[in-house]
């Protein structure tokens, strides 16, 4: 049966915790120091300077009411999806034979989901 551990091991294990603690909170405190320090001088370093995010912020707040860059932005990320889309479905095609591979491997009795061979639900679910 182990003995207990007696006090002084318990008040050194306590002090060791402690110092942990208050080396957490110093480096936390270091972090939000570097943080603060290089966001005054980045902010000090634009000050007065013309950025991209000066122009956006002047774009957003004028009056005009032709605001192209967002509907611009709508249709490059809905060309995007697409193609993301697409491409996905071709690389689950295309592994689909190695994963079923894989799975028979590492349990025969395993049965199948019914996805299509591009990983979408069966046609013959879509009702359920």
């Amino acid at each position: 049966m182990p003995e207990p551990p007696s006090s002084s091991e318990g008040f050194r294990f306590l002090l060791v915790i402690k110092i942990f603690d208050f080396l957490f909170k110093i480096l936390k405190i270091i972090g939000l120091w570097i943080l603060c320090r290089y966001t005054y001088f980045s902010v000090k370093e634009l000050a007065g300077k013309t950025t991209i995010a000066d122009f956006l912020f002047q774009y957003f707040t004028r009056e005009s009411r032709y605001h192209w860059l967002p509907w611009v932005l709508v249709a490059l990320f809905f060309v995007w999806a697409i193609l993301e889309r697409s491409l996905r479905l071709k690389k689950v095609a295309s592994m689909q034979k190695h994963i079923l591979e894989l799975e028979k491997r590492l349990d025969p009795n395993r049965t199948s989901s019914m996805l299509t061979h591009k990983g979408e639900t069966n046609p013959e679910d879509i009702d359920l």
